[in-house]
């Protein structure tokens, strides 16, 4: 087949597809997840073919693109000695990392092929749940489990044709460890049935994908570390509100089945801790020491740096073609404050005591740093927030949330801020020891008293 029979054949599909939604949303309009057969049906294919079709296109062209560019260096920088055009390697290797990635792509889908995710109801509920079960074409028995993750984004794009820019911010996520059970196995060995099940919180935002340049999507991954190419399999959920959402509920339950119960003990999550880096001890009257160690994220410091040495060379490059001084002032800004952040994340040192008396968190670099507390009886709550993203990798904050208090000689009320605990890549984890700080400092146990 020509490529511009191709090209037809792909506008004619877009076309067919667009006719059948727009029937599809006049047949219910007051129900957007009908509105895709894949989503009406309730069964869900995963992305990985789509993936690798993306993968591929974005690699021709970048292919494309820095060719011409890259023959083109060699005499700018050595023979005119025009180091600027150092600059233009960019393109070349932004080529070689989508092959790797088409690569990768492509690997994945042959030796996996298409997994499937049939829903127990549809939709997934705001205020309720999602359930199903996730069917693999590939049997497997991970040592470590299956990871799974029910993940809220908000994607923002910006531009247009090749200057376009996407954005994905996380709003919400939970994860799972569901142990690998030979009860999952299918018949005849060909794949594993894995049970999947989330409570969502009502205050969460419902899949809207009719603003392309402001879309909010639900996704469930799915991901297993095993010899070769380790599996993983994304598949796009409606998640809406319904009749049967209800505002009570919170997300921070997890049902599970009882096949993929991972451990919740104490012993359990303490592993988690060491593994994260933070040491936690329980004081002789019953507190809490909680240390979070410098550097406990590499990845993201390192690509933090990165990114921060590139932004230097922004201020270097507009000095050097003699931008105006404001340009100049203004990135020199930005990039201050992206080296405070960098520096906190490798050399950042956070230690957080907690008693019947209150929370005492102190955070330095270099020993320099500040101190705050909050007394037992003003902390009403310890929440998690979202406080730093890396790629689509959120890390939670134990933000202390406290009522406003009037300190002695004050002219008026202030509210404390205080971080409990910073960048706490388990979600699990991060609940827990919300939990933990809020039983030392007795919060259930007044809520109680006040609501009586």
């Amino acid at each position: 087949m020509n490529t511009s029979s191709s090209q037809n054949g792909l506008v004619f599909r877009r076309r067919k597809d667009a006719k059948l939604a727009a029937e599809l949303a006049r047949r219910h309009p007051d129900s957007p997840w009908l509105w895709r057969p894949a989503w009406a049906d309730g069964l869900i294919p995963c992305s990985n073919k789509h993936t690798m079709i993306v993968a591929w296109c974005m690699c021709l062209f970048t292919v494309v693109i820095s060719t011409p560019l890259a023959l083109a260096l060699p005499e700018e920088i050595f023979a005119k000695q025009n180091y600027l055009a150092l600059l233009g390697l960019v393109f070349p290797a932004a080529g070689v990392g989508f092959l790797i990635w088409a690569v990768r792509s492509v690997v994945l889908w042959r030796k996996y092929g298409i997994s499937v995710f049939r829903m127990d109801a549809v939709p997934g509920v705001l205020g309720g749940k999602l359930s199903g079960t996730v069917f693999t074409s590939t049997h497997l028995e991970p040592e470590d489990g299956f990871h799974v993750k029910l993940v809220c984004t908000r994607r923002r794009s910006t531009g247009s044709g090749s200057s376009r820019h996407s954005r994905e911010t996380v709003l919400w996520q939970n994860e799972q460890t569901l142990r690998s059970d030979r009860r999952w196995k299918r018949e005849g060995g060909s794949g594993c049935a894995i049970p999947i099940s989330f409570n969502i919180p009502f205050s969460c935002e419902a899949s809207n994908d009719s603003d392309e340049g402001n879309c909010v999507l639900w996704s469930l991954e799915v991901d297993a570390v095993v010899s070769g190419i380790d599996f993983d399999a994304t598949f796009e959920v409606p998640v809406f509100k319904t009749e049967e959402s209800r505002p009570e509920i919170d997300g921070l339950a997890v049902d599970l089945p009882e096949d993929g119960k991972p451990g919740d003990e104490d012993s359990d999550y303490r592993a988690l801790t060491d593994a994260a880096g933070i040491d936690m001890r329980t004081t002789s009257a019953g507190g809490l020491d909680l240390g979070f160690a410098p550097g406990r994220h590499r990845g993201a410091a390192f690509g933090l740096t990165l990114f921060t040495l590139c932004w230097t060379g922004t201020i270097w490059l507009q000095m050097h073609l003699g931008a105006p001084f404001i340009f100049p002032l203004l990135t020199g800004l930005v990039d201050l404050l992206l080296i405070l952040v960098a520096l906190e994340l490798w050399f950042g040192v956070s230690r957080t005591q907690v008693d019947r008396r209150g929370i005492t968190v102190r955070n330095s670099i270099f020993g320099i740093g500040l101190t705050r507390f909050a007394a037992a009886g003003d902390v009403e709550a310890v929440q998690l927030h979202i406080g730093m993203q890396s790629n689509k990798t959120p890390y939670y904050d134990l933000r202390v949330v406290c009522r406003p208090v009037r300190r002695p000689g004050a002219t008026r009320e202030m509210t404390p801020k205080l971080i409990a605990g910073r960048h706490i890549k388990s979600k699990r984890l991060a609940e827990w020891l919300a939990r933990k700080v809020e039983a030392v400092l007795e919060v259930s146990e007044r809520q109680t008293e006040s609501a009586s």
